[in-house]
């Protein structure tokens, strides 16, 4: 053991679910800066060398305007959570559930989530605008754009 417990994030996670057009954008939605997929990737490949139940909780970061064009969704509102609680539980290789507990949304996954979220992870040009994982639907809109500082 060391790899998930040493593991920090690092980089930002937009996660939201949209409020209104739910029948076109339905779900939940993910984009990541280049940072945060490195991230998501040494996590998730750790707690699949691991094999172990178990869990960590990554913050998420308020989707930004250009963060929410991605999807071209621009008028619905959206709600996110504060964090995510994930929990990879190889004993059920087939374990995918969401569910949204206050400020905090729970993901359970076992072995054939982690592996299409690293596939897609991974590999984010390849999965732009796709449905990761279904019922609950994840969707994974790619890396989110530098965000530019303008000289003070």
């Amino acid at each position: 053991m060391g790899g998930v417990n040493l593991w920090k994030q690092s980089g930002q996670v937009f996660f939201w679910r949209y409020l209104e057009n739910v029948r076109n954008y339905p779900g939940w939605h993910l984009v990541v800066d280049a940072a945060g997929r490195q991230s998501l990737v040494d996590l998730f490949e750790a707690m699949v060398v691991e094999h172990a139940p178990t869990t960590r909780t990554i913050h998420v970061t308020t989707p930004t305007t250009a963060v929410l064009s991605i999807p071209a969704n621009r008028r619905s509102g959206v709600h996110h959570p504060e964090k995510i609680r994930l929990t990879f539980d190889p004993r059920d290789k087939e374990a995918w559930s969401l569910a949204e507990q206050a400020s905090e949304a729970a993901l359970v996954f076992g072995d054939s989530a982690a592996t299409v979220l690293l596939g897609g992870l991974r590999e984010p040009v390849r999965v732009f605008d796709t449905i990761f994982l279904k019922d609950p639907d994840l969707w994974f809109w790619g890396i989110a754009p530098p965000v530019s500082h303008s000289p003070a």
